[in-house]
């Protein structure tokens, strides 16, 4: 996630960043710091990408809630990379189960 000359990122790019922090999967406070949000647009966003199947809640083994990209996520998040303006080649991303 990077600030170019000041400008706000929008709404794909935050979604882009939310995705990446849960890549490996990451409970809240990891994904506030890994998207740079606060607790309540956080909570905005994981709403719409839980709705939109880019997200999935699962609790780990301490019973923690943890949030991982799915499949459909990581598709997104690779186009998202694809159409940045002068990116050049970008390395896709594989989720292993």
């Amino acid at each position: 996630m990077r600030k170019v000359k000041g400008r706000r990122r929008g709404e794909v790019e935050i979604m882009r960043d939310v995705l990446k922090a849960c890549l490996r999967g990451a409970n809240k406070t990891k994904i506030v710091y890994g998207a740079n949000l606060n607790f309540s647009r956080l909570e905005r966003y994981l709403k719409t990408l839980l709705g939109l199947g880019f997200v999935v809640e699962e609790n780990d083994s301490s019973g923690s809630v943890m949030y991982k990209t799915t499949q459909a996520g990581i598709e997104f998040f690779n186009r998202c990379l694809k159409n940045r303006k002068g990116f050049g080649k970008v390395p896709e991303v594989e989720l292993y189960v």
